[in-house]
């Protein structure tokens, strides 16, 4: 236990010296992946970036349900946006995706909700 606290505290070590970084070369937002998985952990590094932090995609999910979760996720820990990319566009129906996922962003959509704009 105390070893993965202290891996996890590295983690976020480095991804806010590398936000700091990125602010630094007048950056004006910083896409991250949250490879911590741990929302307490990602909020600390949005909360250190004095930029807009969205979160990236990342590689093709397998569900539908699992990019919302790390959508919702990502907006809890104060996340600006997203920038999904094959998530989205390859999925078997984009437009809805993309609707979905604007909604989850802007309209504040739960997991379920944003499911409901797929089915719709």
């Amino acid at each position: 236990m105390y070893r993965h606290r202290t891996i996890l505290s590295l983690a976020v070590a480095l991804a806010l010296s590398l936000t700091y970084s990125a602010t630094g070369v007048a950056a004006e937002l910083v896409k991250a992946k949250d490879g911590s998985g741990s929302i307490e952990s990602f909020t600390k590094v949005v909360e250190g970036c004095s930029v807009p932090v969205v979160i990236a995609g990342g590689p093709k999910m397998d569900s539908d349900k699992d990019i919302f979760k790390m959508v919702e996720g990502a907006l809890k820990a104060g996340c600006a946006g997203v920038s999904i990319g094959r998530n989205a566009f390859q999925h078997k129906t984009p437009e809805k995706m993309v609707a979905a996922l604007c909604k989850m962003v802007h309209e504040g959509a739960s997991v379920s909700d944003a499911a409901k704009v797929l089915q719709g």
